[in-house]
């Protein structure tokens, strides 16, 4: 489904990119309707929107908690302190096209609030009621995704049980669980625990972090760490004078507590890490060279991801050595301190992947070719090819929903184009998820809603983002 998103997204730009900007604009700004609807929109208060997002987020986590409960009894462990759809049969839940298509309304009503957030606050200053409704909101929906107990994955669980086997152990084959708790959870949904795909940087820290004998302290204590990460994002993006639409966007964005909080994924870190290294960039190429470091050693994918962030570098040869050394870093670190049993267990993960349609196995070559050569002509020309910069996630064997994430990097790398990405996260997620997976006639009236979306912003933001805003020497 993503590489069909990857070949729309290629045909959609080209056409955006043919559109008379300059003159539809103009046309539009003058006439009378649009100045009238204009005005009108931006009197409405600012707490709509914050308040608005919220509610739609746990509207979500409700339908979520909802699916579980339509669960056949052996499928869920009652004895872990965070339950889980786990669909055994793709096709079980077809039968509950009700709450399919509630999530599929409820995810269109979350992007369509976010444009509608961005649209109120692109060009006027916030007051201070408006950013402390915003913390508020921001404490809210970080409340409610501590408290909600349904998952849609299993990775936290695989967390747990990496911190308590080691990093040399959790690289190893075939891997069976000794805590009573972890077993099961393990034997429900692998079998056996797969080799870990994680770098060595991150079996440092998430030792640390859910390595307790408590399971319950454990999950409670990975999704705090997240929480802190997210909070240091936002952070950073206003230390570093990042449009405050674009933070907003992010801030309140349903999508991201939805994966990153209340899934926990460890996708967080290491694309914090390189977002922060891309808006500094501009005051010292080491923070994006830095950050690609620690994020390839985290996943080993995402020094590729850093890569991009190097195009506010001026020079082409200063460019191409610090690629250099960011691979051959993260190369040497991963042999180091990973070793052998790294590599293996890199090699037994991608073994797993591939997948056995042929059909599906040749666009997702394709689609991460593209990729690959959307990072190289970032690197030689500074520009940023987007409808290759889109199939990034495809450098993974896997496509799951969080991975979208990793393209928030490149869109704040040079010129920040986030807002349209960070808005169609909710709606794009969607077609990913094994548990809410639309199809048919759905994927064809969301596919126009973003298509008109994606047009009419290129229509207008074309001509404030033909260049590079952050360069250094």
């Amino acid at each position: 489904m993503y590489y069909a998103f990857v070949l729309y997204y290629l045909l959609l730009e080209r056409a955006a990119s043919r559109i008379p900007v300059a003159g539809f604009a103009q046309r539009l700004a003058k006439s009378v309707l649009w100045q009238r609807a204009y005005s009108t929109f931006l009197r409405v208060p600012f707490i709509i929107y914050p308040l608005a997002l919220l509610g739609l987020s746990i509207a979500f986590t409700m339908l979520v908690d909802r699916a579980r409960s339509f669960e056949p009894a052996d499928v869920t462990s009652r004895d872990l302190p965070l339950q889980f759809i786990y669909v055994r049969d793709k096709n079980w839940f077809v039968t509950y096209k009700h709450v399919r298509a509630l999530a599929f309304f409820v995810v269109c009503s979350q992007s369509l609030t976010l444009a509608a957030l961005y649209a109120a606050t692109r060009t006027r200053k916030l007051k201070r009621f408006d950013i402390a409704v915003t913390v508020v909101a921001i404490a809210g929906f970080f409340a409610t995704s501590f408290l909600y107990r349904t998952l849609e994955s299993t990775d936290i669980y695989s967390y747990v049980a990496n911190a308590r086997l080691g990093m040399i152990g959790s690289y190893a084959s075939h891997i069976r669980v000794s805590d009573p708790g972890l077993r099961g959870v393990t034997e429900l949904t692998w079998g056996v625990l797969p080799p870990s795909p994680y770098g060595p940087l991150w079996h440092l820290y998430n030792g640390w972090v859910a390595n307790t004998s408590s399971l319950v302290q454990a999950t409670l204590r990975i999704r705090a760490y997240n929480a802190s990460i997210l909070v240091i994002l936002i952070v950073g993006l206003v230390a570093a004078r990042v449009r405050p639409a674009t933070i907003l966007l992010l801030g309140l964005n349903p999508f991201v507590y939805q994966q990153f909080i209340v899934n926990a994924h460890n996708d967080l870190t290491p694309v914090a890490a390189l977002t922060l290294g891309a808006v500094f960039a501009r005051r010292s190429m080491w923070f994006p060279v830095v950050a690609a470091i620690a994020a390839g050693l985290i996943k080993l994918p995402l020094c590729l991801v850093g890569i991009v962030t190097l195009v506010a570098i001026r020079s082409r040869a200063v460019r191409v050595t610090m690629t250099v050394l960011i691979v051959a870093t993260v190369a040497v670190l991963s042999l180091a301190f990973g070793g052998k049993a790294y590599i293996e267990a890199l090699l037994n993960v991608s073994n797993r992947a591939v997948t056995h349609d042929r059909m599906q196995a040749a666009l997702h070559a394709c689609a991460a070719v593209l990729a690959l050569f959307s990072i190289g002509y970032a690197i030689l020309t500074r520009r940023r090819f987007w409808p290759g910069l889109v199939a990034i996630p495809t450098l993974s064997g896997s496509m799951y929903p969080w991975y979208l994430f990793w393209l928030v990097p490149t869109a704040f790398a040079g010129v920040d184009v986030a807002a349209p990405l960070l808005i169609a996260f909710p709606v794009v997620s969607l077609f990913l998820s094994d548990v809410f997976g639309q199809g048919g006639l759905v994927r064809v009236v969301s596919y126009g809603l973003i298509g008109l979306a994606a047009v009419f912003y290129a229509a207008m933001c074309a001509p404030s983002t033909s260049g590079n805003a952050r360069t250094i020497a």
